[in-house]
C-alpha cells in the first residue's frame, strides 16, 4: 500500500495536470482556421498531446539540472573543501607558511615533522607556480610523472618526497645531514623557478 504522503503527492500532480488539460481545452476550444468551433474528439486530442509535451519539457529541464549540479559536486574540493587539500593530517595553505614552520621546526630538532612541512610547501610552490595541481587522490608518483618535462624539479620533489615517505611510512627517522639536503633541494627548485618565470617575463 502506497504512503499518505505519496498518494498525497499524485493527487496534487493529477490536480495540476487536469487543471492544465481544462486551459488548454477551453483555449483550443475557440481555435479553427475555418473559424468554426474545434470538434471536442480534436480538442481533447490536441490539449492531451499539448499538456504531455509540456510536462516532458518540465521533466527535462529538471533533469538538465540535476546534471548540472552534480557535474558542480563532482569537482575536485567542492565536497569538502578543507579535507579535499589535506595531506598526513595537514592542511595545505601555501609555500610561505608550511616553509616557515619547516624552518622553525627544524630548529628545533624536529626534523621528521620539518621534512613533513617541507613537502608541503614544496607542493604549494609547484602549484601555486601553476606546473601542477594538488589533489588529494594523486600519488607522489603521479607528480613525478607531471614533471618529467621539468629535470630540475623533478630531482628536487623526488629528494624531498623521497625523505618524506621514508620517515613517515619507512619509520626511518630524518638526520641533520638529510634534512640539509632536502633544503637545499627545496630552495634550487625555489631559484629554478625564478630563472624560469624571468626567462619567459
Amino acid at each position: 500500500m502506497a504512503q499518505p504522503w505519496i498518494q498525497s503527492m499524485t493527487q496534487k500532480w493529477q490536480a495540476v495536470f487536469q487543471h492544465l488539460l481544462d486551459n488548454l481545452r477551453q483555449g483550443f476550444s475557440h481555435f479553427s482556421p475555418t473559424g468554426e468551433d474545434l470538434p471536442p474528439y480534436l480538442i481533447d486530442i490536441i490539449s492531451t498531446a499539448a499538456g504531455l509535451l509540456l510536462v516532458l519539457l518540465a521533466v527535462f529541464a529538471f533533469y538538465l539540472m540535476l546534471s548540472s549540479l552534480r557535474r558542480l559536486l563532482s569537482r575536485p574540493g567542492m565536497h569538502h573543501p578543507e579535507t579535499a587539500r589535506v595531506v598526513d593530517g595537514a592542511l595545505l595553505v601555501s609555500s610561505a607558511h608550511h616553509r616557515a614552520e619547516a624552518n622553525r621546526l627544524g630548529q628545533a630538532g624536529q626534523l621528521d615533522a620539518a621534512v613533513r612541512e617541507l613537502y608541503l610547501a614544496m607542493l604549494c610552490l609547484l602549484e601555486e607556480q601553476g606546473i601542477l595541481r594538488f589533489e588529494a587522490t594523486r600519488s607522489n608518483a603521479d607528480y613525478q610523472y607531471t614533471l618529467h618535462h621539468h629535470p630540475a624539479l623533478l630531482q628536487s620533489f623526488s629528494e624531498i618526497a623521497g625523505a618524506f615517505e621514508s620517515s613517515r611510512y619507512g619509520a626511518r627517522h630524518i638526520d641533520a645531514g638529510h634534512y640539509q639536503t632536502c633544503e637545499v633541494r627545496y630552495q634550487q627548485a625555489s631559484e629554478s623557478i625564478t630563472y624560469r618565470n624571468n626567462s619567459h617575463g
